[in-house]
């Protein structure tokens, strides 16, 4: 009875463990008063990637900014990609997929109508390694301008 109970412990600790998905994408949120934008880093562990917001739709789950509408500011086109993603055909999605690995800049240019306010918004994303894709994720975000 007692190496039941001992298993079934272990085996729910195990469960839960696999089900918490791990933070392998660090994202940082800043305004850029020089620039009038709001500047956007994610940076992956090793092995890990995100995919770009014009990869193809038969693909995984690509990258996806929304921003909360506001009389504070006015979006100014949409949110470019800084530096160039890495275009491969994968093997995992039978498609061409663009993908960044590593470290991924990303900006949104607002005209903003006064300072002190905050804009917020959220970044919808999936990641991947070699192995498996983890559960798209939105994170909320807020930056005062």
């Amino acid at each position: 009875m007692i190496k039941i109970t001992i298993t079934s412990v272990l085996m729910l600790l195990g469960a839960i463990i696999i089900a918490q998905s791990p933070e392998v994408v660090h994202w940082t949120f800043d305004y850029n008063k020089e620039t009038q934008s709001i500047d956007i880093t994610a940076d992956m562990d090793d092995n890990w990637v995100i995919y770009s917001q014009f990869t193809d739709p038969d693909g995984p789950i690509p990258l996806n900014f929304t921003f909360e509408p506001s009389d504070a500011y006015t979006l100014v086109a949409g949110v470019v990609e800084t530096n160039e993603p890495t275009t491969v055909k994968s093997e995992m999605f039978g498609v061409e997929v663009k993908k960044f690995k590593h470290k991924a800049v990303f900006k949104q240019k607002i005209e903003a109508s006064g300072t002190g306010e905050i804009i917020k918004g959220a970044v919808t994303f999936m990641c991947c390694d070699n192995m498996r894709c983890l559960p798209p994720k939105t994170l909320p975000f807020e930056v005062k301008i």
